[in-house]
């Protein structure tokens, strides 16, 4: 019986796959299936674990990504889409309206697997008062062009709270072949509504009654919240809220620029600000709204033990293969460091190797004393190197493999080689800012709040822990739901709090990620450069005012314009090639450049 679910399971992927891959016309598309989210991460397609509940839900997500793939242009979307948050909620939903609605013409039989996604992702805002306009516009936009009376109950009720010229609808339908010419018609939309194009144009007085403004904007704001926490994905959310559906492009990791869920910022913020970093560390502008939430927690905590022991066995199956990587990463480095070690004899010596120098008098008198040598045992330099992994959604798929697999490598090199060696990652507690942001709501929103999340720092490996004791921890990377937002700025800070504090002579900082820092929570209630402008001046302490030294793997993405020194990986299996020149350059001595750099 169990071989037959098996194999009844089996045909309805390879049935899936062939589905994705016949409608977008990639035969290239890897589709897997795991955890309890759909998403898309270039060539790849993640589909959720298979079960009697979600056959249907399963397909009409893969029919939804498929059709993405094949009539959705992601250099029109980023030119187009409006940066404020509501105005972006809606531009996504009517996107992904368009695209279905072409693929659905187009391919008759996923028509009803679309609709009934569709219909599930309504079905909890049904009963609300009033419908958010997130939601409310493309209803209504679809009842149009359904022509049925699947959406006419709802797009009644939408009609009746949100005038909508008909000419903007009409000028949707006639555009919709046109992703360029729709997107603009939407922005056409946004603007009968007064919905701002960018975070910088929030009003924060009330509207003058125009009847097409729906709502001001802290209302609007409340309702994308409340939008955001309700249960709005087929097959519902996962343990951390990540996957719910205030727009299905975000839900199916479909999002261009690398959203993963929007939070409204309701009015303009401003708070007071504070330095975050009392040793000799300039936090300009950079303040935070509180940091009472944050936590520094072992990897080993956040995960049962049978669990974290599943997870590092799918690691250590990415791995297999790759041993001889290690063997020849380690040997090369090894001989670069034992090459830099200063010799040092200790002569006239009881005991140790004969002293060629003192021969004529051992064969003058056999019995002189003090007559050898020994080579003086010495440590390479007293090294510590610390591994800083990025942990954030955008890293979700291949690429924490890639990072995780790294990161074992270069631990069990640094190790082989006698260099100690300690993990980290950094990510966030929950999507949407978290408690964080629940106490700056109810204390009114005040203006410009900044940093506005609860940070989640994460001990892999100590520095002074064995890798043997350490070693699963590894694999809660490759757990679902730890992923969330990245917070760089913050996190080298912290990571180089750790390494002054060590004993070591020589530090170095090696960061794994793969690219710029995102928190919608903290973005949508600050200027957009507000976290990167932040990590671009920690990267620039730490290279010119620090002594400890600091170097990027960019995983996927070039991060040259933000370290100095960096490499780009794009797959595990050129990890050897890429990284045995650079960290033999890395560990070469560069003693007089390291004081040069401390004087500054």
């Amino acid at each position: 019986m169990a071989s037959e679910l098996d194999e009844t399971e089996q045909k309805f992927k390879n049935a899936i796959t062939s589905t994705i891959k016949a409608i977008s016309g990639n035969n290239d598309i890897d589709v897997t299936f795991q955890g309890e989210n759909a998403f898309i991460f270039g060539n790849k397609v993640v589909l959720p674990e298979i079960n009697e509940a979600n056959e249907q839900s399963i397909r009409g997500f893969a029919d939804s990504i498929a059709m993405r793939i094949k009539h959705h242009d992601s250099d029109i979307y980023n030119k187009n889409k409006p940066q404020h948050p509501i105005s972006k909620l809606i531009f996504d939903n009517l996107e992904i309206l368009r695209y279905e609605n072409i693929g659905s013409e187009e391919f008759i039989g996923a028509k009803e697997n679309i609709k009934i996604k569709t219909l599930n992702a309504y079905k909890d805002i049904q009963n609300q008062n009033k419908i958010p306009i997130e939601f409310a516009l493309p209803i209504i936009l679809q009842s149009e062009l359904s022509n049925t009376k699947d959406f006419n109950g709802l797009a009644d009720a939408c009609k009746a709270d949100y005038k909508v010229p008909d000419a903007l609808i009409n000028e949707l339908i006639k555009h919709i072949s046109s992703q360029d010419k729709y997107s603009l018609s939407i922005n056409k939309l946004l603007d009968s509504f007064n919905l701002p194009h960018a975070n910088s144009d929030v009003n924060e007085d009330d509207n003058d009654g125009d009847e097409n403004d729906p709502d001001d904007e802290d209302n609007q704001s409340e309702q994308a919240n409340q939008s955001q926490e309700n249960n709005m994905m087929q097959g519902g959310e996962d343990d951390d809220g990540q996957q719910s559906l205030s727009t299905e492009m975000e839900a199916a990791g479909l999002n261009d620029d690398g959203d993963e869920e929007l939070d409204s910022n309701g009015d303009s913020p401003n708070s007071q600000k504070s330095n975050l970093d009392p040793n000799g560390f300039d936090a300009g502008n950079y303040h935070i709204y509180t940091d009472e939430f944050d936590e520094i927690v072992k990897a080993s905590d956040l995960c049962p033990p049978l669990e974290l022991s599943e997870l590092r066995q799918n690691l250590d199956s990415q791995i297999t293969g790759m041993q001889k990587i290690v063997t020849k990463l380690a040997n090369k480095l090894q001989r670069q460091l034992m090459a830099q070690q200063q010799r040092r004899w200790q002569f006239d010596l009881e005991e140790g190797l004969l002293d060629s120098a003192k021969l004529a008098r051992i064969i003058i008198d056999p019995d002189q004393p003090l007559s050898y040598k020994q080579e003086s045992k010495m440590e390479f330099k007293d090294t510590v190197v610390s591994l800083l992994i990025d942990n954030s959604g955008s890293m979700r798929g291949r690429p924490i493999s890639i990072a995780a697999i790294s990161t074992d490598i270069l631990a069990r090199v640094l190790e082989r080689c006698s260099i100690k060696t300690e993990i980290l990652g950094f990510t966030t507690k929950t999507w949407k800012g978290g408690t964080s942001r629940e106490k700056w709501i109810s204390y009114g929103k005040a203006k410009n709040p900044g940093r506005l999340n609860d940070l989640r720092h994460i001990i892999y490996k100590s520095a002074d822990s064995p890798w043997r004791h350490s070693h699963k921890n590894l694999g809660l990377m490759l757990k679902e739901g730890i992923l969330k937002e990245n917070i760089d700025g913050e996190s080298l800070l912290w990571a180089h709090k750790r390494l002054k504090s060590r004993y070591e002579q020589r530090k170095i900082l090696m960061v794994i990620s793969d690219g710029a820092p995102v928190d919608d929570s903290t973005l949508s209630s600050n200027p957009q450069d507000f976290l990167e402008d932040h990590l671009v001046k920690v990267i620039k302490f730490i290279e010119n005012k620090s002594n400890i030294e600091l170097f990027a793997i960019g995983i996927g993405h070039d991060v040259t314009k933000y370290y100095t020194n960096s490499v780009t990986i794009r797959d595990a299996e050129s990890l050897g090639d890429a990284l045995i020149d650079n960290l033999t350059k890395l560990f070469l001595d560069k003693k007089q450049d390291r004081t040069r750099k401390t004087k500054k």
